[in-house]
């Protein structure tokens, strides 16, 4: 629920760290096993429970470096793999966030356009629309199902919302409502 706007960044990685402190105290003792060779082999069990020769599967983000690591160590056994949002192996994280960053904001710019082109109902500047329902849920955050729509969790929907091109219009109704 960060506001994306927010210059102090403290909280949040205090939050951070604390959360992933917390994760590794309560999985110390099975950490050893979460890892991507032991999760290649899972795989590779799946794949003979399954009675294939040949795996066929698609892996998004982490998924996708699991799959290459399954091609790697299984090349005999390997179908058809799509691989989505691959992670770049040699980007730092921060190099990477800056390029998630780089990709949302192409995607905003390809809905941005498209809305113009298809008369939406953000109207000509669906920037603005969504600038003014950030700066809205910051005065006073909005309530949907039980949950408090700050900037951060706006923003975040939005950015699920744009993955599906087929659904931009669905989007621009939905911020359309949320502004009011």
């Amino acid at each position: 629920q960060a506001d994306p706007n927010d210059q102090n960044l403290d909280a949040l990685l205090n939050a951070t760290t604390d959360a992933e402190q917390q994760c590794v105290l309560a999985l110390s003792s099975s950490m050893a096993q979460y890892n991507t060779r032991n999760t290649v082999a899972d795989l590779d069990l799946v794949r003979q429970s399954l009675g294939v020769n040949h795996l066929d599967a698609i892996g998004h983000g982490e998924g996708s470096r699991v799959l290459t690591s399954y091609a790697d160590q299984y090349p005999g056994h390997v179908g058809r793999f799509v691989l989505d949002g691959s992670p770049d192996p040699v980007l730092s994280n921060q190099d990477a966030a800056q390029a998630g960053a780089a990709g949302a904001q192409a995607a905003f710019a390809a809905f941005a356009q498209n809305c113009a082109i298809t008369g939406c109902p953000l109207g000509a500047d669906p920037t603005g629309a969504v600038n003014q329902l950030v700066s809205s849920v910051r005065q006073t955050p909005l309530a949907a199902g039980g949950i408090q729509l700050t900037a951060g969790v706006v923003l975040r929907a939005i950015l699920i919302g744009l993955a599906d091109r087929s659904q931009w219009g669905a989007l621009a109704t939905d911020i359309q409502q949320a502004i009011g």
